[in-house]
């Protein structure tokens, strides 16, 4: 499972003083690393959590990792601060949002509700139902000193705990610092600050939550916290609010994340630029390249600034225009070279083989496979298990199966050289994509540069377009 990272945060506030409204806080997070780490990843934002929770009269639930010893420490440190606390499980994550619901349909209006959640998240798949995305939790209690034997639950949940929050005057916010998290955004309503560490098609690997949080001071308001953590964080990530500024700017920059892909120099797992540039010169289905994103960006951009001054010639938009164009350039260079040296990857196959069930009875068994999964699979050794499996099996009805599915690997493993015969290239897929995609060269810094000068536009935008509406779900959320 591609992990992905997650922070999600909703506060539900509650004050014991009777003149002011109650304000309490859910955490939820810190799932799915490994078990080999003392600690996680998400530990050094929880911890500057702690700090604001010290300082303020907001009470906390907190369901956070299972099995990391530091993280185990630092949370049995706070049980003073934090009473209601254990480890995030499936089974306590669906509990969790049972808890949210009773509070929401208790509290008084005027009540203050926000969540807060920093786990691993995954992008939704496509065709998907869900309206939000995965987080990790782990599976039970028996997974606790195993961590990274992770689930996913989905964060469609808090819609009626929002929606409940809504009819009863609670003001709720969500903010979701994980990776894809900008599908999260399907929450948001006008009575609803939605806060996502970056876009829907992006990874999270930044200091955004870590800066968010470290922003979050009693009498800010949530709308002031982003704004200054998105500027504190100059990464290759797209955070965004559910404001009506910040809905526009998303759609204005929606073609940006392209450009904010790269290959992480110490982590070759962390790569998101292979992925884009063979989807975009190896498939029929993408109508996208980079220089239709960077026209589209520069149009949108133009009509943006068109009443700032300077307009189009603003430096900062320049600068920032000169950027993705070098980028552009480089990923077309590599497109174009494997367009060239490979055939269309998302061609179908239908793979089919015939067989006798234990009863004697014809059967088929009938799978299609794209050229790209033919490829990359290892045919040849799993028919070899399933042979080996197939012999060792002493049941007729499981030799069938095992048998069957070796042949049908065999037959995959026909088909994938008729491919090879073709196209002698595909031989050396991925390492001729490896070779490719390494020419761009430091990918990482260029797409942090690139980020680093969306962040003047953004902030200059931003202050345009706040301009024409005086209040917002988030800058009326004072923490």
């Amino acid at each position: 499972m591609i992990k992905l990272i997650l922070s999600f945060v909703i506060f539900a506030h509650a004050d014991l003083s009777a003149q002011n409204p109650p304000k309490q806080l859910y955490i939820i997070g810190g799932s799915g690393d490994p078990s080999s780490q003392l600690d996680t990843i998400f530990d050094p934002a929880f911890k500057t959590v702690l700090g604001f929770l010290q300082n303020s009269n907001w009470q906390a639930s907190v369901r956070y990792d299972g099995g990391h010893p530091t993280t185990d420490k630092m949370l049995k440190a706070s049980e003073t601060l934090i009473k209601d606390q254990g480890s995030l499980t499936e089974d306590s994550f669906n509990k969790t949002l049972d808890q949210m619901k009773r509070q929401a349909q208790s509290l008084t209006s005027g009540a203050q509700m926000m969540i807060f959640i920093n786990t691993h998240g995954e992008a939704k798949t496509e065709n998907s139902n869900i309206k939000t995305h995965g987080i990790s939790v782990l599976k039970n209690k028996s997974d606790l000193k195993s961590s990274g034997a992770d689930k996913l639950v989905d964060l469609d949940g808090l819609k009626d705990i929002i929606e409940t929050a809504n009819r009863r005057g609670i003001k709720i916010a969500v903010v979701d610092m994980s990776c894809h998290s900008g599908n999260t955004q399907t929450l948001a309503n006008d009575k609803t600050c939605v806060i996502s560490g970056t876009a829907a098609n992006l990874k999270m690997h930044t200091k955004f939550s870590e800066n968010f949080v470290k922003n979050m001071k009693t009498g800010e308001n949530l709308e002031s916290v982003y704004l200054s953590a998105r500027r504190e964080t100059p990464q290759a990530t797209l955070p965004m609010i559910s404001t009506a500024a910040g809905k526009t700017l998303s759609v204005q920059e929606q073609s940006l994340t392209g450009f904010l892909t790269y290959q992480d120099v110490y982590d070759s797992k962390n790569d998101n630029l292979t992925p884009l540039v063979v989807e975009e010169s190896l498939t029929c289905k993408s109508h996208e390249s980079p220089l239709n994103r960077l026209q589209t960006l520069k149009k949108n951009l133009a009509v943006a600034f068109k009443d700032i001054p300077h307009g189009d010639q603003d430096p900062d938009l320049l600068a920032f225009q000169g950027l993705v164009e070098k980028y552009q350039k480089l990923q077309t260079e590599i497109e174009n070279e494997l367009s060239t040296k490979f055939p269309k990857l998302d061609k179908e196959e239908s793979i089919e083989i015939k067989y006798k069930d234990q009863i004697g009875q014809s059967m088929t068994l009938n799978t299609t496979f794209s050229w790209k999964d033919l490829i990359i699979k290892d045919w040849d050794r799993e028919e070899q298990a399933f042979r080996s499996r197939a012999k060792s099996e002493q049941n007729t009805t499981n030799q069938i199966f095992f048998t069957t599915q070796a042949d049908f690997r065999k037959k995959c493993s026909e088909k994938r050289e008729e491919i090879y015969s073709k196209y002698p290239d595909l031989r050396n897929y991925q390492n001729i994509i490896d070779n490719a995609v390494k020419k761009i060269g430091y990918s990482e810094q260029l797409a942090f540069n690139i980020a680093t000068a969306e962040r003047k536009v953004y902030q200059k935008l931003y202050e345009k377009e706040s301009m024409k509406s005086s209040s917002n779900a988030c800058k009326d959320f004072v923490l």
